[in-house]
């Protein structure tokens, strides 16, 4: 398949091609002081035939005295700020609600809210810019943004590169590695070759000695993430490792078998991989089965403790939020769309069934979190399509996720996770993209998914689907009791 065969296009394609790759090539043994660097080439790989950015660069200022002065000073603020604490989080902006003007991390803090009840103390370390959260976070004295320290991180790897010259990263195989996948796409190794693939290896180990020290000031008895994949969170991992303090991810989205970091590693070592945490939190029976089918239980091992947020929802465990019933028009069912990144966005049958029954029902569209930035832009485009005042488009992205559910007759979307959480609220869902089929076609919640065809009638599907009653799913455990299996688990094992 390797040689002389075309581009694969689909996920399920790129993954096959990928699980060649890992099965022909000593992949596995590519490491540099400590770090296994095929994670990353891995995800190279698929964010090339996606043609899709997995994360954004931001635009670093050039390095000048000013510049380097003013992110030193930044980081030995935040450095000194740093407590002992019992158990660390590392999480992203974008994972963050309002509540009342405050700001919550759904995932994170209700965890970190259990563990104030059992008397642990914990710390959130989030990448995000310090005068753009932190005013309106909740519970301040817990949490920390990372911006800052991470710029000043960024200076010193440019600094150390160009003063002192690095040693070769010894790559073997990559050669024949990189002859084979040119012959696939020439293109890929403009994106994957021996400069580009050093130059993570280096940040990433800048990365891992800050995180080094800042495990040592912080003293964690486990390291819990929100989305483990990117250069920082797995250098974290990297230097939690390499203190036996154990690490945790929190699942976050979707997880499917051809998801480029929690899909199948063909020929996965049974010592694991050090840019992998040891444990995956998920949210389902059926997501942790995804996982545990190519992990090695003795080094890493998914286990199903349910969705932090939905369950702080559930329990009453988030302060008091709005009636909805006070927004909402009296009579109308209440349909939910949630946008995503791929397809067509506004597809000409959501259209005409908005404009055809905005009498009947009310519409909110919700955006996904990388999509914020582009809010106005969304809506001059549903302005141009003539429905900007048929929707509601600021209550549906900004109002929290399960309060929406719990007044939603309908969901609609392409392909979003949010079909797994509404079904976990009773509210079924029309899948409208064809990838969306794959994800849910054999997932657990399949029988609250109806999917959409080219040809199909959207209203009518949106009617019978109406007239359906199904019931939420109820997770096995609360939201202490998944607390309580993290504290344990790290005491059994570390």
């Amino acid at each position: 398949m390797l040689e002389n065969s075309s581009k694969p296009s689909s996920k399920k394609d790129i993954l096959a091609f990928v699980n060649e790759l890992e099965e022909k090539f000593p992949v596995y043994e590519w490491k540099y002081e400590g770090i296994d660097l095929w994670p990353f080439i891995r995800q190279l790989i698929f964010q090339h035939f996606l043609k899709k950015k997995i994360t954004t660069k931001k635009k670093r200022k050039a390095i000048s005295i000013k510049n380097l002065f003013r992110s030193y000073r930044a980081y030995s603020k935040f450095f000194r700020s740093l407590t002992q604490i019992e158990f660390l989080f590392s999480a992203y902006e974008a994972h963050r609600n309002r509540i009342h003007n405050i700001s919550f991390n759904r995932f994170a803090d209700p965890v970190m809210d259990q563990l104030l009840e059992l008397s642990y103390t914990s710390l959130l370390l989030e990448q995000s810019k310090t005068d753009k959260v932190t005013s309106s976070v909740y519970k301040r004295e817990r949490f920390q943004a990372l911006d800052n320290a991470l710029e000043w991180i960024n200076i010193k790897f440019k600094i150390r590169k160009k003063l002192i010259k690095q040693k070769p990263i010894i790559l073997i195989g990559f050669d024949d590695f990189l002859s084979h996948i040119s012959k696939v796409d020439i293109a890929l190794i403009k994106k994957i070759n021996r400069t580009r693939v050093g130059n993570i290896a280096l940040r990433v180990r800048e990365n891992k000695l800050f995180a080094k020290m800042l495990l040592k000031r912080t003293k964690p008895k486990a390291v819990l993430l929100v989305c483990y994949y990117g250069e920082w969170q797995q250098a974290l991992i990297v230097a939690a490792k390499e203190k036996n303090i154990p690490t945790y991810d929190i699942q976050h989205g979707i997880i499917y078998e051809e998801h480029y970091s929690y899909g199948k590693f063909s020929g996965f070592p049974a010592t694991g991989l050090s840019t992998l945490p040891d444990f995956f939190c998920t949210w389902s029976k059926y997501e942790a089965n995804i996982l545990n089918s190519w992990l090695p239980n003795s080094s890493h091992k998914a286990i199903p403790l349910g969705n932090p947020w939905l369950m702080a929802f559930q329990e009453n465990k988030v302060p008091k939020i709005q009636n909805l019933s006070e927004i909402i028009e009296l009579n109308k069912k209440l349909i939910l769309y949630t946008l995503g990144n791929r397809g067509e966005q506004f597809p000409p049958y959501l259209v005409s069934l908005i404009r055809e029954n905005s009498s009947e029902y009310e519409f909110w569209f919700r955006l996904h979190p990388r999509q914020l930035f582009e809010l106005e832009k969304i809506k001059q485009e549903l302005s141009e399509l003539g429905i900007i005042n048929l929707v509601n488009i600021e209550e549906g992205t900004f109002q929290p996720l399960p309060n929406i559910l719990n007044h939603t007759d309908l969901h609609i979307t392409l392909m979003s996770s949010v079909a797994i959480e509404a079904a976990n609220m009773g509210v079924p869902s029309i899948i409208l993209h064809k990838e969306g089929r794959e994800y849910y076609e054999d997932h657990e919640i399949r029988t609250y998914c109806t999917f959409f065809e080219e040809g199909d009638d959207l209203g009518d599907q949106v009617r019978t689907v109406l007239s359906l009653k199904l019931q939420s799913r109820s997770y096995e455990v609360g939201l202490k009791e998944l607390t309580r299996k993290i504290v344990s688990t790290t005491s059994e094992n570390y």
